[in-house]
């Protein structure tokens, strides 16, 4: 069973992908380097999705793009998103139609 390689958020960015150290607003851009980061945007179980600390149940899965490459690609937060500190994981269907979950250890923390 092939499973997907763990994905590093290297860099948290403001929309002039200036550094911005983990802690972000709504609305502004991340990016994620990994390798195959490529993934079929049609699947709603296929993405990246953020889930809040503490209650996974409020999962988001990311629906925009700057850039999706398959080493890097560059989301924005949703406007909407509630403050809190939240865990990035990847979602990418494999080659025996399971869904395997690529769950890293970065957070990303939304201000405001």
């Amino acid at each position: 069973m092939r499973s997907i390689p763990e994905q590093r958020i290297a860099e948290f960015q403001e929309q002039d992908y200036q550094l911005y150290f983990g802690i972000s607003k709504a609305g502004m851009c991340f990016r994620i380097y990994g390798k195959n980061l490529g993934f079929d945007f049609e699947d709603e179980k296929q993405g990246v999705f953020l889930a809040l600390k503490g209650d996974r149940k409020k999962a988001v899965r990311i629906t925009s793009f700057i850039r999706r490459t398959q080493r890097t690609i560059d989301a924005i937060l949703p406007q909407d998103m509630e403050k809190g500190v939240y865990t990035v994981s990847f979602v990418k269907k494999n080659g025996e139609g399971s869904y395997p979950v690529a769950n890293t250890t970065d957070e990303i923390e939304v201000i405001e």
